[in-house]
């Protein structure tokens, strides 16, 4: 990405007038102060996340763990508070809490009696804690191999069970390649284990040869071998220094078959970046940045050292021997390496750091908010520790970055948002930075993914409700020019409006918002019966279908028995003179109007009646006619269009063909460039038919090379958030349910999965060869649908074809097909075939086709 997007870090006039505002509690900053660490969403105090007046409920993202891609949520690494302390002082080591006045190296000289005196007491169990520690507190490596090197001057036998547990972690992860990351992060504290000589240097350069051999195995898949590569250059600036002092021309020759490796990757990765056609491979950008700090004698500021200050000490103790060298497995099938991902720049900090001071920093953060994803207020003090020594726009940028991450981000969006309010309220500087990059992404949605536009759009709504929308709207005041004109930033506004009014209420957005803003403020979301039963609309109740909806709401408030209600219906039309159609209607506007208080009041005359609905629901037509129900009642909310069809979906009284036909259809095409369209299509359908499917893909992806990210599990890009979902921070997970709150204060560091994140074989396996067959069926049916509405479009306006609407709908094509890839990539041609009824049409798609292929 070009630096033209990227901004200095010094507030503008704007934000200080923002910060300075006379609103509440004295400015934006004094605003999350003032609430005592809490998050309001509409109307009323207290310190917890709220909806509508303050309501309860769990945040869970989306009311419940639904994911498009069927894939878990990913597993939360927790610090239990029981059993009892094998060494406390391990965990807590370092913290600016417990350092006081003074300094690292000095409270790591007092720290060496206890450990010691911990380390006799249970051996095994401590020698556990300290590989724990090194691989969930990531950016203490370099104090637990000071720690390590210090110690066994004291006790050679506590130098020798790590390097020797080491050796046995290291092996076995790469052995199951279950986590990647451990990986990483085991070589990493094998680098500094080096620093602190405890190890030889020969021990890293041995290493990272074995590395580099296995890069030369016949048939290799690329995700694998850009893993290997990547192992190295994230191991390097933690130990290059050292290495180039005792044999630089072994470092040297590393960096020559990096060179040489990454020499041939040049195909496009702008199908996952953020900015469309645009993106450098974020491997490739690691590459340039380890070549300049080779360049630079490998000097950096993020990494600290406190070794140094004891090399007079650890230098005189012998190494320990390394008898067991890594060995690298052949592939297999099952081994899951992580994912391609481009750069993603939106603020000016990497100009004012090392050359690799960013990727370093950058290292820190992402493994700091992949352990500590379970309590969010732990990983804001582990981010708070890391600013010491990091740019505090390095974070709030990786954290963007994070939540934008194609094709889906790690965990879900209320995690990064808890995140970024979390910092704000901490340090003003972070207020700043929220708001300049949210100007930067604003500036620039015409160049943005459309995927990554809807999760902009979602995160910025859940932040403008948790604080009273307070915003510098005036900022943006030029969509006000011509609000009528479908555009990039017109429906970004738009589309915030509404997700606000989904997490408050209209009323609460309606008195925070400029009025000059209300013209892109959704209906009052009220429900509409075709004949009002109210005294205003005493007229219409009068009429035969209104008299007859009078009669049919009383027998379904009263609960009358299915097979009375199905004589009287069928009376209607006998003898009532009623349609087969109207009596379709009637039934199902009666029963959206029972159920327009909550989902529960709509479930309850499902569950009751859907088997008499299903009686009346034979055919494609009469499906339709339901969806048309639907939206007709709930013309002026989109949100309940989609609960009511996730309802009638999840009774099979509407199938997927049905509402992937209503999606595209004439009276829904001016909206495929707002956000629930999308929604219904990968929340309502694809959560329900991808999963069956997921455990087939697995294995056949991997014999490809392909895979998901290094991260165990993932949670949905694109997972809604609801008004129905709150907590306090310090309950939040990034899953619906958690099991515990992890703490750095805990005695025992553990990886626990929630109950949420449990996915036993059983749930993987695929039910039968239907679900299969139906998810081909609907991925075919969309890509049609898609090719029809495009190529339509394309005829119609053969003068202006890149309108802002064909441009947003190829943007969500892109994203379709870059989401399902793996089930598509074997149907290029059918794909090709259904896009070349136009020219330009068949071309961008063809683009389209070449930049999702190299997405693995």
């Amino acid at each position: 990405m070009s630096y033209d997007r990227r901004s200095d870090n010094r507030p503008s006039e704007r934000e200080s007038r923002y910060q300075q505002s006379d609103s509440g509690g004295g400015g934006y900053h004094d605003d999350y102060q003032s609430r005592g660490g809490g998050y309001r969403g509409g109307g009323g105090g207290g310190g917890s996340y709220r909806g509508r007046g303050g309501g309860g409920g769990r945040y869970r993202g989306d009311g419940g763990s639904r994911s498009p891609e069927g894939v878990k949520p990913a597993p939360h690494y927790t610090l239990p508070q029981q059993p009892p302390p094998v060494c406390p002082l391990l965990i807590t080591l370092g913290d600016k809490e417990q350092l006081g006045a003074q300094t690292l190296e000095s409270k790591l000289e007092d720290a060496i009696p206890i450990i010691l005196s911990d380390y006799a007491k249970n051996q095994e169990a401590f020698i556990d804690l300290l590989m724990q520690c090194v691989c969930f507190i990531p950016i203490k490596t370099h104090i637990y191999a000071t720690v390590v090197g210090l110690a066994r001057i004291e006790n050679r036998e506590f130098g020798e069970k790590v390097v020797s547990k080491l050796q046995e972690e290291l092996q076995d992860s790469f052995t199951t390649m279950k986590d990647t990351r451990t990986c990483k992060l085991l070589l990493r504290f094998l680098a500094e284990l080096v620093n602190a000589s405890v190890i030889a240097s020969a021990v890293m350069l041995k290493t990272f040869d074995i590395l580099l051999s296995s890069l030369q195995e016949k048939d290799q898949p690329r995700p694998r071998s850009d893993f290997f590569l990547y192992l190295i250059m994230a191991t390097l600036p933690w130990v290059a220094r050292t290495l180039v002092q005792t044999d630089r021309e072994a470092v040297t020759n590393i960096l020559n078959h990096i060179e040489e490796q990454m020499s041939g990757r040049a195909d496009s990765i702008s199908a996952l970046s953020v900015w469309e056609d645009e993106g450098v491979d974020y491997l490739q950008w690691v590459w340039q940045q380890t070549a300049k700090a080779n360049d630079c004698n490998w000097h950096t500021d993020t990494i600290l050292q406190p070794y140094t200050h004891f090399l007079d000490k650890l230098s005189v103790s012998r190494h320990h021997s390394y008898t067991s060298f890594l060995t690298i497995p052949p592939n297999r099938s099952d081994y899951i390496y992580p994912k391609r991902k481009a750069t993603f720049f939106i603020l000016a900090a990497e100009s004012e750091t090392a050359p690799l001071d960013r990727f370093i920093a950058e290292e820190y953060i992402v493994d700091t908010l992949f352990y500590f994803n379970a309590s969010p207020k732990d990983a804001i003090k582990q981010l708070m520790q890391l600013s010491s020594f990091t740019d505090a726009a390095v974070i709030m940028e990786v954290i963007f970055a994070q939540m934008f991450q194609l094709p889906s981000p790690p965990f879900r969006l209320l995690y990064y948002g808890v995140l970024i309010a979390e910092l704000c309220k901490v340090d003003k500087i972070f207020v700043s930075l929220m708001v300049k990059s949210t100007d930067v992404l604003f500036n620039h949605l015409e160049t943005m993914d459309a995927e990554c536009v809807d999760r902009f759009s979602e995160w910025f709504s859940w932040h403008l409700t948790n604080f009273d929308h307070l915003w510098g709207w005036a900022s943006w005041d030029a969509v006000l020019h011509q609000p009528e004109i479908p555009s990039a930033k017109t429906s970004f506004v738009r589309d915030t409006l509404e997700h606000c009014v989904c997490l408050s209420y209209w009323e609460r957005v309606q008195r925070a918002i400029p009025p000059a803003f209300m013209v892109f403020m959704p209906a009052k979301p009220t429900p509409s019966f075709p004949w009002g039963l109210s005294s205003a609309d005493q007229v219409r109740a009068d009429q035969s279908l209104g008299q007859m909806a009078a009669k049919m709401l009383e027998k379904l408030q009263s609960k009358t028995a299915s097979d009375q209600l199905k004589k009287w219906l069928d009376s209607i039309v006998c003898d009532g003179g009623v349609s087969v159609d109207s009596r379709l209607s009637l039934f199902i506007f009666c029963v959206l109007h029972i159920g327009s208080k909550s989902i529960s009041h709509l479930t309850a005359p499902l569950e009751r009646y859907h088997q008499l609905l299903g009686a009346y629901i034979t055919s494609a037509a009469d499906r339709q006619k339901v969806l048309s129900c639907i939206v007709t009642y709930w013309l002026h909310s989109t949100q309940r269009q989609q609960i009511s069809i996730e309802r009638f979906l999840a009774y099979k009284l509407l199938d997927p063909q049905s509402v992937i036909n209503w999606i595209f259809s004439g009276q829904q095409l001016e909206s495929l460039v707002r956000f629930h369209p999308w929604r219904i299509l990968y929340h309502v359908i694809f959560q329900k038919l991808a999963a069956p499917s997921a455990s087939l893909n697995s294995a056949a992806v991997n014999k490809t090379g392909t895979g998901v990210p290094s991260t165990p599990t993932k949670s949905s890009s694109t997972t809604p958030i609801t008004k129905s979902t709150a907590t306090t921070p310090s309950s939040t997970s990034t899953s619906s349910t958690t099991s515990s709150t992890p703490s750095t204060s805990s005695t025992t560091i553990t990886a626990t999965t929630t109950s949420a994140s449990m996915e036993t074989e059983e749930t993987r396996k695929p039910n039968t060869d239907s679900d299969t067959v139906e998810l081909q069926e609907c991925l075919n049916l969309v890509l049609q649908n898609f090719a029809t509405v495009l190529s339509d479009h394309l005829d119609k306006l053969k003068e202006e074809p890149d309108s802002f609407w064909y441009r947003k709908t190829l943007g969500h094509l892109r994203a379709f097909l870059r989401r399902f890839w793996n089930e598509l990539q074997g149907n290029v041609g059918q794909m090709q075939h259904k896009f070349s009824v136009n020219p330009r049409l068949s071309h961008d798609f063809s683009g389209i086709l070449e930049a999702v292929s190299h997405t693995n």
